[in-house]
């Protein structure tokens, strides 16, 4: 996910519009809603992968009103090692439909 505020965002927000409506509206594109659960770890901060999740992970992420269903997960149904972790609806291509 892009860092709030740039233009790789407005591009999230505008894709996410155009992915929506293909899974929603053309099940024959190869693309269908999952839920996803992203987690982070105290122990990973300051690494690449921490890095490159950096928005997803955040506690105010710009993109909560845009995706369905985005919200906190409560710290008492996180696993041993899990410090916090948000859900949320997504979309998953498959790619040898989508790509054709």
């Amino acid at each position: 996910m892009s860092t709030r505020g740039t233009k790789t965002a407005d591009w999230d927000r505008r894709t996410w519009i155009a992915l929506e409506d293909l899974a929603r509206n053309h099940p024959d594109a190869g693309i269908h809603f999952q839920e996803c659960e992203i987690h982070s770890r105290s122990k990973d901060v300051g690494s690449t992968t921490a890095e490159w999740f950096g928005e997803l992970l955040s506690p105010d992420p710009w993109f909560e009103d845009v995706i369905p269903n985005f919200r906190t997960l409560s710290k008492n149904n996180l696993g041993p090692g899990i410090d916090s972790a948000t859900a949320f609806t997504s979309v998953c291509i498959n790619t040898a439909i989508y790509l054709p």
